[in-house]
C-alpha cells in the first residue's frame, strides 16, 4: 500500500469518527447510569479537601443523583484523598466528610486562622456550609450532628457570631439561609432550639443588611427559601428525557 492511500484511509477513519463524536445519546447514557454500583473520586490536591471545593460535590454527588434519577438505587460512594504521600486508602465518602469538617471547619485553630482574613476568612466558613448543603443535596451523606456542629460553632457561640457579623454579614446570611434550606427539604433534622437560633439569627442579619443598605428600589437577597421546578420556568426546557 502506497503512502498516498494510507493518508486517504487515515483522513477517512478521522472523518468518520467526527461525523460520530457528539452524537445525542441520552437513552445509552441513562443505561449505563442505571448500571452503577460504585462512585469514586480521587482528590486532586492536599490543598483542598471535599469540603473545601463545592466542584467535587457537582461532579460525584451529581453522578450519585443521576443514577439514582433514572435507577432504583444509589451507587455506594468512595473517596480518596492525598493528604499523606503513600497513603492509597480509600474510605466511604460519608466518613471522609466527617473526617474533614473536623480537621478545619470545626477546628477551633483553623477558625483563629481564618479570623486574620477578616472578610474573606468568613466567606470561607460560608462557603464550606454551603458546600456541606451540596453534599447532602446530592447524597444525603451528611448527618445531622454535622449541622448541629455548625450551628454550635458558629451560630450558638457569641465570639463567631460577633466575628461573622462584624466582617462579612453577607457570609453569616448566606450560611443560615442554607442551614433554614437544608431544614425545608428534610436534609436536616433541627432540633426546635436550634432552628429558632437559626431563624433569630437569620432576622436579625437581615434587618442589619437592610440598615446597610438604606432605601432600596429593587428586591434584595434575604432568607426566603424558593424551589423552582422547570414546571416553573417557561424557557427551561432541558433535553433530557426519558
Amino acid at each position: 500500500m502506497d503512502a498516498g492511500s494510507s493518508k486517504g484511509e487515515a483522513a477517512s477513519e478521522r472523518g468518520a469518527f467526527n461525523r460520530v463524536n457528539g452524537l445525542a445519546a441520552h437513552q445509552l447514557y441513562a443505561k449505563n447510569l442505571k448500571r452503577i454500583d460504585v462512585a469514586y473520586m480521587r482528590q486532586y490536591s492536599p490543598d483542598y479537601d471535599l469540603v473545601d471545593s463545592g466542584c467535587y460535590a457537582g461532579y460525584l454527588g451529581g453522578m450519585a443523583l443521576g443514577a439514582g434519577a433514572v435507577g432504583d438505587k444509589t451507587p455506594r460512594l468512595y473517596w480518596a484523598d492525598v493528604n499523606t504521600e503513600g497513603d492509597l486508602s480509600v474510605r466511604d465518602l460519608k466518613e471522609d466528610i466527617e473526617v474533614a469538617v473536623q480537621v478545619k471547619l470545626f477546628n477551633p485553630s483553623w477558625i483563629d486562622h481564618q479570623k486574620t482574613h477578616g472578610y474573606k476568612g468568613a466567606a470561607g466558613v460560608a462557603s464550606r456550609v454551603n458546600n456541606l448543603f451540596k453534599w447532602s443535596a446530592t447524597t444525603q451523606k451528611v448527618e445531622k450532628w454535622v449541622f448541629d456542629k455548625v450551628v454550635e460553632m458558629y451560630i450558638d457561640d457569641e465570639d463567631n457570631l460577633a466575628w461573622l457579623q462584624s466582617e462579612n454579614p453577607y457570609a453569616l446570611e448566606e450560611m443560615t439561609r442554607r442551614l433554614l434550606e437544608a431544614q425545608s427539604r428534610g436534609l436536616w433534622e433541627a432540633d426546635p432550639e436550634m432552628l429558632e437560633s437559626v431563624r433569630h439569627v437569620a432576622l436579625q442579619v437581615e434587618g442589619d443588611m437592610e440598615e446597610i443598605m438604606g432605601e432600596v428600589s429593587e428586591e434584595f437577597q434575604g432568607s426566603r427559601v424558593d424551589v423552582m421546578t422547570t414546571d416553573a420556568v417557561e424557557k427551561w426546557q432541558p433535553k433530557f428525557t426519558l
